[in-house]
């Protein structure tokens, strides 16, 4: 196996310090719905071990089919009922946090819901993307951008996958008016968003590249084209990356790609020469 020697230069992300942040998770089907745990065990810990104030919302308008309950993280019983309020009170119960429900589409708009940040004024926001379109992906990115005040730290954890592939893509700011990405040497403050990254997220992509018509996850995962496992592996690597940038302050990395087929997995390490190619696209996106 040949060795990465950018790991070796990586700088480590570097959040700016709240006594308050808050968690969204936009999605909670197939991904969004293994992630969940982590997500809520993550806000525990915050909680408990470091005396935060930690807001978490759950965000989806479907309700749970019987087909979900192959592939995503529901029981038959579960049936009918609204995704996100399943979610919300099964883990919020058994880890003793408070998760709010939103059984409606994400829209930037509900920034006073999502975020406590007029309350405190500044504040610490991580949205976590489970979603599989690009008009989602677009409210996502509006909200990190234009409803983000003056001083407030705003981080977009974006998951995505294939048939048996997947990424998770980490991006966002501690300020957006601050442009400096390496304040410290060593240290992180600033990555260009997903979006940034990957601007084919945020594009409807053309029908005749589906040959199986636009058929949903779980419909493929029931045709046995997509892999059973595939939504856990994303949500895995994604609650990875929660704890390492909020828990463990350990996170060297911002991208993430896996491939089941061939059992391969890369992370693309935080270093400013490949940073670079990014930083004038997001400068023009400011």
């Amino acid at each position: 196996m040949q060795l990465n020697l950018d790991t070796l230069e990586a700088a480590t992300l570097r959040l700016i310090e709240r006594d308050s942040l808050s968690l969204a998770l936009v999605g909670c089907g197939g991904t969004g719905s293994w992630l969940a745990p982590t997500i809520v065990r993550t806000a525990r810990l915050l909680i408990e071990k470091f005396n935060k104030a930690v807001r978490v919302v759950f965000v989806d308008p479907d309700v749970v089919e019987p087909k979900n309950c192959y592939r995503q993280n529901f029981a038959k019983f579960e049936v009918g009922l609204n995704k996100a309020e399943v979610l919300a009170m099964r883990y919020g119960l058994a880890w003793g946090v408070d998760v709010l429900a939103l059984s409606k589409p994400f829209d930037a708009d509900q920034d006073n819901t999502l975020s406590e940040e007029r309350q405190t004024h500044y504040s610490l926001s991580v949205v976590i993307g489970c979603v599989d379109n690009p008009l989602a992906r677009a409210e996502i990115q509006r909200y990190v951008t234009e409803k983000s005040g003056y001083g407030a730290a705003r981080w977009w954890l974006d998951c995505g996958n294939d048939k048996h592939s997947g990424q998770v893509l980490l991006g966002g700011f501690n300020n957006k008016h601050d442009r400096n990405v390496f304040p410290i040497p060593g240290y992180c403050t600033r990555l260009p968003l997903p979006s940034i990254q990957h601007p084919e997220l945020l594009v409807e992509q053309p029908a005749d590249e589906y040959p199986d018509g636009g058929l949903s996850c779980a419909d493929l995962a029931l045709r046995g084209t997509q892999g059973l496992a595939i939504n856990q592996q994303v949500a895995a690597i994604a609650g990875s990356y929660l704890l390492q940038m909020l828990v463990y302050g350990s996170l060297n990395h911002f991208q993430t790609y896996f491939d089941q087929t061939t059992g391969t997995m890369r992370s693309t390490p935080i270093t400013e020469r490949i940073l670079q190619k990014y930083l004038e696209a997001d400068e023009n996106s400011a």
